[in-house]
């Protein structure tokens, strides 16, 4: 798990930005910057997943899981 304690700025545009401010109106995220590291995670994992030995039904519990928990 990666930690949470030392963070670092990562510039994206402006017009991203507010793109992201409109996707998350009405979900779990009240901060761009939680949208983003979330997303991060996801697309990670997903890379990690597809290069282990993990199996699509792992794969599928993962989601639901995250589904369960409001985070898709």
């Amino acid at each position: 798990m990666i930690s949470e304690d030392k963070k670092i700025a990562v510039m994206i545009p402006e017009e991203l930005y507010r793109l992201i401010q409109e996707e998350i109106k009405n979900t779990g995220f009240s901060k761009v910057d939680d949208y983003v590291t979330y997303m991060l995670h996801v697309k990670l994992r997903k890379k990690s997943v597809k290069s282990s030995s993990t199996t699509k039904e792992d794969e599928d519990k993962v989601i639901e899981q995250l589904k369960s928990l409001g985070y898709l």
